[in-house]
């Protein structure tokens, strides 16, 4: 299983642009059907800035929402024309037998560097 999820291309900047277009990422976690540990990559986009695409973050759904419907802050992020978060199922401790949601992710703008729960970095753009 895999997911993809983007800002309004349009709405975010050029490679050249400096400082991309930063966002407070969160991801949203049902009360029911959530069990797995799944995995989000952050992907910025193409950039002049060194940014580069952060490591997959692991989130377990369980635990996180812990049977309550839930918006989980992972952390701000900057991103550019191409940028956008992936999610698998796909992961070390994967037995098969959990059950894996993907629902939305919320990007709200967002100022200044925040790294939140998941100590995302926007490589200081």
């Amino acid at each position: 299983m895999t997911g993809r999820w983007q800002v309004n291309q349009p709405d975010l900047p050029s490679v050249d642009e400096f400082g991309g277009q930063r966002y407070k990422v969160y991801v949203h976690l049902p009360s029911h059907g959530a069990e797995a540990v799944v995995r989000y990559r952050f992907i910025p986009g193409d950039n002049a800035f060194g940014a580069e695409a952060d490591y997959w973050w692991r989130v377990n759904q369980a635990t996180r929402s812990n049977g309550q419907e839930t918006w989980f802050e992972m952390g701000t992020f900057s991103f550019w024309k191409g940028g956008h978060i992936g999610s698998d199922n796909l992961h070390d401790a994967g037995t098969g037998d959990d059950n894996v949601v993907s629902d939305a992710i919320a990007f709200v703008p967002f100022a200044s560097a925040d790294p939140g729960t998941c100590a995302l970095n926007d490589g200081g753009a």
